[in-house]
């Protein structure tokens, strides 16, 4: 299988990379666009304001096989990096899931957190967030009637039908064999 991300200007694969042959996750950079009528090249981010979009400018792109995608579903997370922290950066929807077949341009959702500053500047360039490819399985799903028993949340104890009405649930029962398209 090849994932890559897309430069959305250029077309091609972005200059990415892992740090070290053991990092788990690689930086995403923040593209920030000269606003003219600002005259600025970074983007505030005020205090107990709602979540400012920045741009990556980057969109997800792969190919594979059916088979491939059968033995595993991938999909891109994004999390923040340990020193978004240390600057009062706060990733909104952390962690963010980007499916594979998502179509348009990856965004961040950044709000700032810190105590003392009103206004932090992103610019160009600028890492706040890490990517890692996750792979995962497909299920398929059956409603089946399961009786749960007195014991509550987390009770492994169940009951006959006469003392509890039974509940439908779902359950997942086998990975999925049904296929997504294979190319984007």
């Amino acid at each position: 299988m090849r994932i890559w991300l897309e430069d959305i200007e250029t077309g091609k694969p972005a200059e990415l990379s892992y740090k070290t042959t053991l990092s788990a996750g690689f930086d995403i950079p923040c593209k920030v666009v000269f606003d003219e009528q600002r005259g600025i090249t970074k983007v505030p981010l005020v205090r107990n304001s709602t979540p400012t979009v920045v741009s990556t400018g980057l969109r997800l792109r792969y190919e594979a096989t059916e088979a491939e995608i059968a033995s595993g579903l991938p999909f891109l997370m994004l999390v923040p990096r340990s020193s978004s922290v240390k600057h009062g950066i706060r990733l909104m929807n952390s962690p963010a899931v980007i499916d594979l077949d998502y179509e348009g341009e990856i965004v961040l959702q950044l709000q700032n957190e810190h105590p003392r500053h009103n206004a932090i500047y992103i610019g160009s360039g600028e890492s706040y967030v890490q990517g890692m490819f996750i792979s995962t399985v497909r299920a398929d799903f059956e409603v089946v009637n399961k009786i749960r028993g007195k014991g509550g949340l987390g009770s492994t104890t169940t009951t006959s039908q006469e003392e509890e009405p039974a509940k439908q649930i779902f359950k997942a029962t086998k990975v999925a064999t049904s296929k997504p398209s294979t190319t984007k």
